[in-house]
């Protein structure tokens, strides 16, 4: 669920995006002091926010299963990303 301000109220708004045909799992993770969206499926996705807005970048892969950060200062801003091919 998505938040709006609209006359110094919060109100909810629902947005619904079909990223794939598989389960989705969502992961969070920092890049530039700034908090991101994993969207791990079988259409991987990065949803991040610009000038206020929602933005889908799909991933160059044809499916990830899982996602998570390297949590070493050698490794900054460097993930992990988890492929099962069948």
């Amino acid at each position: 669920m998505g938040m709006t301000l609209l006359k110094d109220k919060i109100s909810p708004i629902i947005l619904q995006v079909t990223l794939g045909t598989q389960p989705t799992m969502l992961r969070t993770f920092r890049s530039l002091s700034t908090t991101n969206v994993f969207a791990c499926s079988d259409r991987p996705t990065v949803i991040y926010s610009s000038n206020h807005k929602l933005v889908f970048s799909n991933v160059n892969l044809k499916e990830v299963n899982h996602m998570c950060s390297l949590n070493a200062e050698a490794y900054p801003d460097r993930y992990v990303l988890k492929i099962i091919r069948y």
